[in-house]
């Protein structure tokens, strides 16, 4: 936390810190947690992805970068808070996992405004982090595909025995319906 502050990232100050104890004392930030503060989400998103990049380019990784996790107070600043997981890296796949993690959480939690919050939220991203931002958000969708319930993974996974024989053979999945390239130009719905 003291080197997110050192690097301009919005966070509550560390008062006292005593590492044989693992204890932290830091200031109170009064204020609500960014889940809670729909609506101002639409302006704070920006410089949510601002803070978040510059913590990325000081070496440190917050770990659960979500809604809950984002707190504002009542002058409309928004803190990061809890550090639990968070370590230092400078990683893709660390950094992947933090832009994760928010776009997940806005889906959960505001979900007719999620893209547009998450799109806010990566524009003050790429703004401030500049040079590698768009390898971040690449790798982020690398580890979505991988993650345990990617829809068409999830949706293959439960397919009879001849659907998945007729996926093989060049059948998609496409916004709900199943598609089949084979030789034609157009996908037959089925």
């Amino acid at each position: 936390m003291a080197k997110a502050a050192r690097a301009g990232v919005s966070v509550p100050l560390p008062i006292f810190i005593d590492p044989p104890t693992f204890t932290i004392v830091e200031s109170r930030v009064r204020g609500r947690i960014l889940k809670d503060a729909s609506d101002q989400a639409p302006s704070l998103m920006k410089f949510v992805g601002v803070q978040l990049a510059k913590l990325h380019l000081s070496g440190v990784v917050h770990g659960d970068f979500t809604t809950s996790n984002v707190l504002v107070d009542q002058s409309g600043t928004p803190f990061i808070i809890d550090f639990g997981l968070g370590s230092s890296s400078t990683g893709l796949e660390e950094r992947g996992v933090d832009l994760l993690l928010m776009k997940k959480s806005l889906e959960a939690n505001a979900p007719s405004l999620a893209k547009q919050l998450f799109s806010d939220f990566f524009e003050g991203y790429r703004e401030t982090f500049g040079e590698g931002s768009d390898d971040v958000l690449r790798r982020s969708g690398e580890i979505e595909k991988r993650g345990r319930y990617y829809a068409e993974r999830a949706f293959e996974r439960d397919l009879p025995g001849y659907l998945k024989s007729w996926k093989a053979d060049g059948g998609s999945l496409h916004n709900g319906a199943l598609w089949h390239q084979g030789s034609t130009s157009q996908g037959e719905e089925i």
